[in-house]
């Protein structure tokens, strides 16, 4: 994982656009969500882990549960 986020910061800088850190967050899904991950570096700082997250005003979250229906 480390090694495509290395790509994307050298792309990133190679096109004079720069990813922030503080501003960045991964989410785990599917069978590697329940192994044990090294954290993801940008600029020697760890990149934060989260488990759900917001798009478009719906929070996206994962569990090992079936898909609720409405």
């Amino acid at each position: 994982m480390q090694s495509a986020v290395d790509k994307l910061v050298n792309w990133s800088v190679s096109n004079h656009m720069n990813i922030k850190s503080q501003n960045t967050a991964e989410t785990i899904r599917g069978p590697l969500s329940k192994q044990v991950i090294s954290p993801v570096m940008i600029s020697d700082q760890i990149v934060k882990q989260m488990t759900s997250f917001k798009l478009l005003g719906v929070t996206v979250s994962y569990s090992d549960g079936p898909i609720s229906s409405f």
